[in-house]
């Protein structure tokens, strides 16, 4: 949305500001997206890198998901091996903003499958620039 809120079939999940502030939606500060890609959330937790088009977990040194031409979100197994998993539609020149978005989703999911190695509340960041994107989940 316009004023930074990003919505989950028409739920309000988080807040992002133009600084790469994200905020849970009692207005709490979750991450922030440093300008070298690092996400950085409460007491300096390391929650991954993002860039561009791709982002990493935390500790690991290559990309778990990307984003094509299309805007498809492709994530990697870890052995690899590609799997489809939504399109964006709409990123334009926040298309950094669209890997952020993927990427936090991507950490909860985590989270909830093994909850000791990854703890994030959902958020997102953006250096700069504004737009507006959609995900399609397959």
């Amino acid at each position: 949305m316009p004023d930074g809120r990003v919505l989950g079939n028409g739920d309000h999940l988080f807040t992002i500001d133009a600084a790469g502030r994200v905020f849970d939606r009692e207005n709490d500060p979750i991450a922030l997206l440093e300008m070298d890609g690092r996400l950085v959330g409460k007491d300096d937790v390391d929650l991954g890198r993002v860039g561009l088009r791709n982002a990493s977990p935390p500790g690991v040194d290559f990309a778990w998901l990307t984003l094509d031409e299309a805007g498809t979100v492709v994530r990697f197994d870890p052995e690899g091996g590609p799997h489809p998993s939504g399109a964006w539609s709409g990123c334009g020149p926040a298309l950094r903003t669209c890997t952020l978005v993927t990427h936090v989703i991507a950490l909860s999911q985590m989270r909830g499958r093994n909850a000791s190695r990854v703890h994030v509340g959902l958020g997102i960041g953006m250096g700069s620039g504004a737009g507006f994107g959609m995900f399609v989940m397959p």
